[in-house]
């Protein structure tokens, strides 16, 4: 393959966001895309596929270049030095390489094969606690979270039926296959350009993984009810709700960021759902106004994002020790405190996007011991190397 220089000054200057700027990697991507409106196809795909397997391995690529991560320009160009070498291109005769070894770093990749931690690109602390966590699953579950993850959509059913997506998809000589156990979930053979697409455009279908979609149907809606969902966040599983309730009864989305519920809004008023209300959980006070007021209960809570990664890869070098024990403080308060918001012989939902038990059995077992008024119903653990969709938990609880 070509390359040409001028594609990797963004990619670097993408990376220094994401890494030194604390930019989410999708949104820092978006912005590098918008900013070169003369790439074509290709380039834009090769520049996104690039950013996000640096992206990946982040540890790994400055471990065999045996620097520290930097913000130097000049030590960044080692990235792609190393991401040229891993795919068995030759270095283009650049200034920018002149200071890196080619034989050095072949070197280095062959020692980094044969450190797990290393190798897949996980902070040690992390390596270390989901081996007690998982235990001989944590291996393959890492190697899973490296992988791109699928496109899945959500088919809005009270507007369209899944075979006529699947159709109008197949004109575009894109497959979609669906879901036996979520009849609402599509998964695409390739990506598509969804800010192009019509169908998109006219709220037909959303973009949400099997388990996320999993973890809304565990909720066992049923039309007319009030459905409170306290962690909303952007609203994915709202529309969701919605859309099961076929825009009936009422449902109360919550989060404590305005921003992700002003998008909410956005998106409930583009997909015309009109039960749809959004309540900004600034105090205490907010849930004793909803206290046993809620016939379904759905707590997204915030979490690690081990699950994830293959989504959102930066993710696990952001996260700390620190960080995920005040993670855990958090789920436990929102357990206890917006449990409340529950009628008595309510249905209760606590989900998280992480594989580790210490957010998930740990936090519903303890919970359990603290309030017996409440019953396991049932409880599913998703890993993405079983299944291919996100890794995800989900439990679901009764009020007595």
């Amino acid at each position: 393959m070509k390359f040409h220089k001028n594609l990797f000054q963004p990619i670097l200057y993408t990376l220094h966001q994401i890494f030194f700027q604390e930019v989410k990697d999708h949104v820092a991507v978006q912005k590098m895309l918008e900013s070169q409106p003369k790439w074509g196809s290709r380039d834009r795909k090769a520049a996104a596929n690039f950013t996000y397997e640096i992206t990946r391995y982040w540890r790994r690529y400055w471990y065999i270049l045996n620097l520290a991560p930097s913000q130097n320009l000049e030590l960044m160009w080692g990235l792609i030095a190393v991401w040229m070498q891993l795919h068995n291109e030759e270095l283009p005769e650049w200034a920018e390489f002149k200071s890196f070894n080619q034989e050095t770093i072949k070197e280095r990749i062959a020692e980094s094969e044969l450190i797990f931690a290393l190798k897949e690109s996980i902070p040690d602390w992390l390596d270390t606690m989901g081996r007690k966590q998982l235990g001989e699953r944590w291996e393959p579950e890492m190697i899973a979270q490296n992988a791109e993850a699928p496109l899945v959509l959500r088919v809005n059913s009270s507007k369209v039926k899944s075979e006529k997506i699947i159709d109008m998809l197949l004109r575009e000589q894109v497959i979609a296959s669906g879901i036996p156990e979520t009849p609402s979930a599509l998964i695409l053979d390739k990506r598509i350009n969804l800010q192009s697409n019509a169908m998109f455009k006219e709220g037909m279908f959303e973009v949400q993984d099997v388990s996320s979609q999993m973890v809304t149907s565990l909720l066992d809606i049923k039309e007319g009810q009030i459905v409170i969902d306290a962690c909303a966040g952007a609203g994915g599983k709202s529309l969701h709700m919605a859309d099961i309730m076929r825009n009936s009864g009422r449902i109360i989305a919550m989060d404590i960021e305005i921003k992700k519920l002003k998008e909410l809004q956005r998106r409930v008023e583009k997909a015309r759902f009109n039960k749809v209300e959004t309540v900004v959980l600034a105090d205490s006070k907010m849930i004793e106004r909803y206290r046993m007021f809620a016939d379904r209960l759905l707590l997204d809570v915030p979490c690690s994002g081990s699950g994830v990664f293959r989504r959102n890869p930066d993710d696990k070098f952001k996260l700390t020790a620190d960080k995920l024990e005040k993670l855990i403080q958090t789920q436990q308060t929102i357990l206890t405190n917006y449990s409340e918001m529950l009628k008595k012989g309510g249905v209760m939902v606590y989900a998280t996007c992480s594989v580790l038990p210490i957010e998930n059995e740990q936090q519903i077992s303890r919970f359990l011991d603290e309030h017996p008024n409440f019953k396991l119903l049932e409880s599913r653990s998703i890993l993405s190397s079983e299944t291919g969709y996100d890794g995800f938990y989900m439990a679901k609880l009764i009020r007595s």
